[in-house]
């Protein structure tokens, strides 16, 4: 689905030497929001007032591709379970102030009245350049002015949350660390096997793969060659 020219657009612009820092900003790049992500285990972000610096909402899971994430408006705490639910078609479900929304395909967002038909309340388009996962979004009041609901402006901070997890789940390039111990890889690091030097390549994870593979298919073809003699 395209986008309307003329309701309110946001665009989500990760920055160029900070992976941990995201910016929303309207076409002409007046910055309304911005997006911190912590480094350390697990999945946190924070989403911040750009002028005001104030924290308006947190996002906490025990990893980014978890199926469950607690959403927290802050200044009052009101904290919102957004939960993954499906096989093959993955649907993102959460509850706001006596409504039910859905994002399906992490795209469109809309507020549940069953047994009538879903309206669209929010919708985004994406782009990857250089692995960097960039969107823009719109909500589109004309129709969440057709139902009374609290608080549009927490409902608005989380659905743009929720947008921000998903781009989040497909960072794959994000630096985490692995395991919390003090055996932990530092960002960017695997351990080799048997001791060593770490390797500090992204690309030592696929060499490990590859020799597994190698050897697994070694191991089968001499189990092959035993059985026929």
């Amino acid at each position: 689905m395209t986008l309307d020219q003329n309701l309110f657009t946001l665009q989500i612009k990760p920055s160029p030497t900070d992976p941990t820092l995201v910016d929303l900003a309207d076409p002409s790049g007046n910055v309304f929001y911005r997006k911190e992500r912590s480094t350390g285990v697990g999945y946190n972000v924070s989403l911040y007032d750009f002028i005001t610096q104030s924290v308006l909402v947190t996002a906490t899971a025990p990893s980014p591709t978890g199926k469950v994430k607690i959403i927290e408006l802050q200044n009052p705490s009101v904290p919102v379970e957004f939960k993954a639910s499906g096989t093959f078609s993955v649907k993102w479900a959460f509850s706001w102030k006596g409504h039910e929304f859905e994002w399906k395909r992490e795209e469109e967002c809309y507020i549940i009245r069953k047994p009538d038909p879903p309206v669209l309340i929010a919708i985004t388009t994406r782009k990857e350049s250089n692995r960097i996962q960039s969107a823009t979004v719109q909500i589109l009041d004309y129709n969440l002015d057709r139902f009374e609901i609290e608080d549009r402006k927490g409902l608005e901070l989380v659905i743009l949350t929720a947008l921000l997890t998903f781009l989040d789940s497909a960072d794959v390039n994000f630096p985490n660390m692995m395991v919390n111990d003090e055996r932990s890889p530092v960002p960017g690091q695997f351990e080799t096997v048997g001791g060593g030097n770490a390797c500090t390549d992204a690309t030592c994870g696929k060499h490990y793969w590859s020799h597994f593979v190698f050897f697994s298919y070694i191991k089968v073809a001499h189990e092959k060659l035993s059985r026929s003699t």
